[in-house]
């Protein structure tokens, strides 16, 4: 089991937080889209929704959103 530095987050398409804070993401990404579009290209039929599309990063992530708090007084 990996620790929490190295453990693959599926909401940042599934990128550990080194490839994203240390600049990898995009190349990381477009590695990931070449593996699945050489699958796709070999093998159609298991593929069932089309050819994979690449995943976009988000622009920001969040543990909690900020319209889901609410403050507590007292």
């Amino acid at each position: 089991m990996r620790g929490v530095r190295g453990a693959y987050a599926a909401t940042v398409a599934w990128l550990t937080p080194a490839h994203v804070h240390g600049g990898h993401a995009p190349t990381v990404v477009a590695q990931c889209h070449g593996v699945m579009d050489a699958a796709f290209l070999q093998h159609p039929e298991r593929l069932v929704t089309g050819p994979p599309r690449v995943s976009q990063l988000p622009t920001q992530v969040r543990i909690n959103n900020a319209k889901d708090q609410t403050a507590v007084i007292g």
